[in-house]
């Protein structure tokens, strides 16, 4: 019997393929899954959201989620994977304590895809990044863990997102979900919305004005705003002022309220900055620089991340809205003449957007 080799990590565990080998069982793993080491806390709500998208109807294009069945696995020295050792995570956490959750291979991060524009289309994936941001959002879905890792390209290179370790449902949120959501405070953290970062700061009493300072000069997201999109780094910095300065929720420090209120824009900031930094990647290229792609589209595209981006996450827009923009709201999942309830659904979202956001006026 073979247990897997090491196929990524992070501070959730680690991830095999094929799965290791289960505490119990006898049987072999099945090569064309992985198995993800994690905590009970994090398996339990993967389970739980594996269940939610095994019951909407074509989830599985845009997430990879894990199957109901978990297991227990094989203490470290009963593994037969040589790889078992660069698990990071098993030198600090005993692996018979921890829980495996079993889920189809969804392919390679962007970390292993070819970048050059001859390989990949930037707008393709553009847009299908946001079509992943769009599905969750209408089906009340918050990832909150949106980043390079957990965006995965099956062969055909169209991406699907994993790991729903932190992921929530807004409209059953409570303020006990928060707890389990914190992070460690860190203004280079790219893809973590900067009002986030803003609570986290408050908790560890750093004061308004070193966070924002910290935000300016560390997320490599603001610096990529700066040199694709001409945005300065001193005016973002005073537009997330503004929203600290006159957020009564923020003010209060009623974190419930804010999540509840601005939780689209948590993704969408992800998505902007995953987005702003392939290209980036992509802006190195001349002939990138010189195609017709760029050259029809750039001002469309630099006002998409710059809305993604939006410090005021009031003004910020969220992933369906940023579709609908870069389709000329022709995507079958916010279009009015799709004719599905998904689609309608997109479509209602948009027309509310649109009545009360400065980006589509």
């Amino acid at each position: 019997m073979k247990g897997g080799s090491l196929k990524g990590q992070g501070a959730y565990g680690c991830v095999f393929q094929p799965a290791l080998l289960c505490k119990g069982s006898k049987n072999p793993t099945d090569p064309k899954k992985v198995g993800k080491i994690t905590d009970y806390v994090d398996a339990k709500n993967e389970v739980a959201f594996g269940k939610y998208f095994s019951k909407i109807q074509g989830s599985n294009k845009y997430v990879i989620f894990a199957e109901p069945s978990t297991c227990i696995p094989r203490s470290k020295k009963k593994q037969v994977e040589k790889d078992i050792d660069l698990c990071k995570i098993s030198d600090k956490v005993p692996m018979d304590t921890m829980v495996q959750l079993i889920m189809p291979f969804g392919g390679y991060p962007i970390s292993r895809i070819n970048l050059d524009p001859s390989e990949f289309n930037f707008m393709k994936t553009m847009e299908q990044i946001l079509e992943v941001g769009t599905f969750l959002l209408l089906n009340d879905v918050c990832h909150f863990d949106m980043s390079v890792q957990n965006i995965l390209f099956d062969a055909n290179k169209k991406p699907r997102v994993i790991d729903f370790g932190f992921a929530f449902r807004p409209s059953i949120f409570e303020a006990g979900d928060l707890s389990l959501r914190w992070r460690e405070i860190g203004f280079d953290h790219d893809t973590e919305t900067p009002e986030v970062t803003l609570m986290l700061a408050t908790h560890e009493n750093i004061s308004l004005e070193e966070s924002i300072k910290g935000l300016k000069q560390q997320k490599p997201a603001i610096q990529h705003l700066a040199s694709i999109c001409g945005v300065s780094p001193d005016a973002w910095a005073g537009d997330i002022r503004k929203w600290a300065q006159t957020s009564n929720s923020f003010m209060i420090h009623d974190w419930e309220a804010c999540w509840k209120t601005y939780w689209p824009g948590f993704d969408a900031w992800s998505i902007g900055a995953i987005l702003l930094t392939l290209l980036d990647v992509q802006m190195r290229f001349h002939t990138f620089v010189e195609s017709d792609t760029w050259k029809t589209n750039a001002n469309k595209i630099k006002k998409v991340l710059m809305g993604l981006c939006r410090a005021h996450p009031a003004y910020r827009i969220d992933a369906a809205e940023a579709l609908a923009y870069l389709t000329d709201g022709k995507h079958p999942l916010i279009s009015s003449s799709a004719g599905s309830e998904s689609s309608a659904e997109g479509y209602a979202w948009i027309q509310e957007k649109k009545a009360r956001r400065q980006f589509h006026s």
